[in-house]
């Protein structure tokens, strides 16, 4: 910047036509090379802006993508753990139920013997009463007839 104003000086000072056409050219010269520089440093800028954009823009694809498979992964497993806790609910429910069941049946089983076993006595008496047996003290005694 200091190259230009001294140029600029110079244009001003100088008396002499070659002098002030030289300092004119050296001035629009310098300006042409700034210009020029400045012009190759915003593109080198902007290349590399972009070229970083561009990665940022690949990473977070990537990154996107990777979350997505872990996400259906996930749900995936979910799906299946799901899938499994219902059929483990349902067998549990169906075991139960048979539990409840087999438990019915052993309280009807139950009852009919207790049924039985209370009545038995009584039909053994008669049973023996038929045979012509009796129970006297613990022993079997046969009953005799006399004619």
């Amino acid at each position: 910047m200091s190259r230009i104003s001294n140029l600029l000086e110079l244009i001003l000072s100088s008396v002499y036509g070659r002098d002030v056409r030289q300092a004119i050219h050296d001035a629009i010269e310098q300006c042409y090379n700034d210009t020029s520089t400045g012009k190759t440093l915003a593109e080198n800028a902007a290349d590399t802006a972009n070229a970083a954009a561009s990665s940022a823009e690949s990473r977070v694809t990537t990154a996107i993508g990777q979350m997505q498979s872990d996400a259906n992964t996930a749900i995936g497993n979910c799906n299946s753990a799901t899938t499994a806790a219902n059929s483990a609910a349902t067998n549990a429910n169906t075991k139960a139920g048979l539990a409840q069941t087999a438990a019915s049946n052993a309280d009807i089983s139950r009852q009919a013997c207790d049924s039985a076993v209370s009545g038995l006595p009584a039909t053994i008496s008669g049973m023996f009463e038929n045979l012509g047996l009796t129970i006297q003290d613990g022993k079997l005694c046969v009953k005799v007839e006399r004619t």
